[in-house]
């Protein structure tokens, strides 16, 4: 179809784990928690490594990135981040997130907005993700292999999607996810 637009860009999607279980606990809590932790931690760091937030809802966010550098560094920031606040915070009431980071195809819809095959495998691999990790497609791995100061560890091939492909994924060696660097 002639009237679709693509481009080829970096999807971040993050959401919080355990979401479920921290709300069923403590919904006012873990909303006052979330809220803050987007106000004094998260948006900072999405506008210092030029992100463009999608979309968020009560527990995820997409966010949009010119490169995989950008993506990795914001993503490294706000684990560091939230790991550094959670230092006194009880193992049942620590708000932790996983991200998912692909490099890949997008469509761009009437208005502006973004679909495809970039922010579905973003958000697979944030669902594979353990807590206060960070996991990238191979493509979103290799344009930053060797460029940057972050260790990967091959996690191999993983099914993200019914009916597709696996795919080889990367995670970020956080050194002690738990440790700010």
């Amino acid at each position: 179809m002639a009237d679709v637009m693509r481009k080829l860009t970096v999807i971040l999607a993050a959401d919080v784990a355990g979401y479920d279980r921290l709300v069923a606990a403590d919904a006012d809590g873990t909303f006052a928690t979330l809220r803050t932790l987007r106000a004094e931690l998260v948006n900072a760091v999405i506008a210092t490594t030029r992100g463009r937030i999608l979309k968020t809802s009560g527990n995820a966010m997409l966010i949009e990135f010119r490169t995989v550098r950008d993506a990795l560094a914001c993503a490294v920031g706000v684990q560091r981040a939230v790991a550094k606040r959670n230092e006194d915070t009880g193992p049942d009431t620590r708000v932790e997130f996983r991200v998912g980071i692909h490099f890949g195809d997008v469509l761009i819809g009437r208005g502006g907005e973004l679909s495809g095959e970039a922010i579905d495998v973003a958000e697979a691999l944030e669902a594979v993700c353990d807590p206060a990790g960070i996991r990238l497609s191979r493509a979103a791995h290799d344009a930053v292999e060797g460029k940057t100061a972050e260790h990967f560890i091959d996690c191999g091939e993983v099914a993200l999607m019914d009916g597709a492909a696996p795919m080889r994924v990367f995670a970020v060696e956080m050194r002690g996810s738990h440790i700010p660097a």
